[in-house]
């Protein structure tokens, strides 16, 4: 059955969206934000990014402030080589980037079940100097509350251009 308007506007009006930092790709090998408590959606935005050499994108989340690196059910796919890998040291964005690859787009985690800490995950980025876009899904139990967000390489490639950032909704 569908909501009314009036419905649809008081849970718009409970909603609430903060923005994160941005953070700077031109260097290092992860971004991380922190993440407040009572998030329910976040959004992972990327604009310009590249790595310096080829890797598969993750993106991790955690409690405690530490990214869990195990326990990871989804996959990763690209258009061009109708390719997915499946990781489950984290939710791969695609598969392989070649170095200098410059993606930009929006990838959405959504809380599931705050009981069991339930996170799913969907989204894409599409490459700017290359026609090729790469997805990702998938689900992850967390330990806890979600606090933490990390996108990093899997093959520990250091970021070369960009910005990454986060929208979070509670």
């Amino acid at each position: 059955k569908p909501i009314s308007n009036a419905t649809q506007t008081a849970l718009n009006a409970k909603a609430s969206a903060t923005l994160g930092t941005v953070v700077l790709t031109t260097s290092g090998t992860s971004a991380l934000f922190p993440i407040p408590a009572g998030a329910k959606r976040i959004d992972v935005s990327f604009s310009e990014v590249s790595f310096s050499g080829i890797t598969v994108p993750l993106i991790q989340i955690g409690t405690g402030g530490v990214p869990d690196t195990t326990g990871y059910l989804g996959s990763g796919a690209d258009l061009i080589g109708n390719v997915a890998v499946n990781r489950t040291d984290g939710f791969p964005l695609g598969t392989n980037f070649a170095a200098a690859t410059v993606v930009q787009g929006v990838v959405s985690l959504v809380l599931v079940d705050p009981a069991t800490n339930t996170w799913a995950i969907s989204g894409s980025v599409g490459a700017s100097n290359t026609a090729q876009i790469y997805w990702t899904a998938g689900r992850k139990i967390l330990s806890g509350v979600l606090d933490i967000v990390r996108i990093t390489s899997s093959a520990g490639a250091s970021f070369d251009l960009g910005k990454i950032n986060v929208l979070v909704t509670s």
